[in-house]
């Protein structure tokens, strides 16, 4: 090998050679796609330039990120972009990686409120990507998105503007601000929600780089943050009428349900994901 020419046939295989141990079967396409979206090619254009010349700092910045991948670090954070809703956002390690599942969560939103003048609040929003989201499908809504994390709205911030959104984000502690935010008529919220015994479950990649704030809660305390939006929303933060939506960890849909219901919210729905697992939670205050 040392003797050919570097091609990006030679680069791409290279990289998924480097890659068999951690992504298996499936190195070959995760190499491909790596250099699809640093080339800025097509698959198809991939293979069409296959044969071309590679210059050393491309080269030296492909095997870069593969040692990346080969290390366990998620494909998004390496590319710094994730596909979300068929947007396409900007990820860092200071907030997670949108999962098919919150796309769920989007749609339900969307489908009870399409064409409604509502105003929206997303809390905990991350790289954005629920509020971003509900804005582009729901264009008559007005969304504000808040996040204890300066890293984390910065990132959200970045991914409105590059998308063209108009979303009002505001740093927030939703556990201990008490500063008024107005009204609205849907809460949205995708809070912490893994509880500590769950880490030994979880792939090494998630543990050892998407923030473990917004991931895990107590054992003793798995409803935390939904308590305290509950809270918050009866005491003036919900309208009248409004709406309440959560993801929610599959192994609390019951608790989550008396939980509302206790605090006064009717209509209480646990909903499922494609999986078949108790995901969603939503109520009517």
């Amino acid at each position: 090998m040392n003797n050919e020419t570097p091609t990006l046939q030679i680069l791409w295989r290279q990289i998924a050679q480097m890659l068999t141990e951690t992504a298996g079967s499936e190195a070959n396409t995760v190499a491909k796609y790596l250099l699809c979206d640093m080339l800025d090619m097509s698959q198809t254009e991939l293979i069409v330039h296959s044969a071309d010349a590679v210059t050393a700092e491309m080269r030296s910045r492909a095997l870069d990120s593969a040692r990346r991948l080969a290390d366990g670090e998620p494909l998004q954070y390496v590319t710094g972009k994730a596909y979300f809703c068929d947007l396409v956002f900007g990820v860092a390690p200071g907030v997670l990686i949108p999962r098919p599942e919150t796309a769920e969560l989007v749609d339900i939103v969307v489908n009870e409120h399409f064409n409604q003048k509502v105003k929206i609040l997303d809390i905990g929003t991350g790289s954005g990507c629920i509020a971003i989201a509900l804005k582009h499908k729901l264009p008559q809504a007005s969304v504000t998105a808040i996040d204890v994390s300066p890293e984390a709205l910065a990132i959200a911030r970045a991914n409105a503007e590059r998308l063209s959104t108009e979303v009002h984000f505001a740093e927030y502690d939703i556990l201990l601000s008490d500063n008024d935010l107005g009204k609205f008529d849907v809460i949205v919220s995708n809070p912490p929600y893994v509880t500590e015994s769950e880490r030994g479950a979880m792939e090494r990649n998630v543990l050892d780089y998407e923030p473990a704030t917004a991931l895990f809660v107590p054992d003793a305390d798995p409803l935390r943050f939904y308590r305290a939006i509950a809270d918050r929303a009866r005491h003036g933060l919900l309208a009248n009428g409004g709406k309440l939506y959560f993801e929610i960890n599959e192994r609390f849909g019951a608790e989550m349900r008396q939980m509302l219901e206790d605090k006064g919210f009717n209509n209480v729905k646990i909903l499922t994901d494609m999986y078949g697992k108790e995901r969603f939670a939503e109520a009517r205050f």
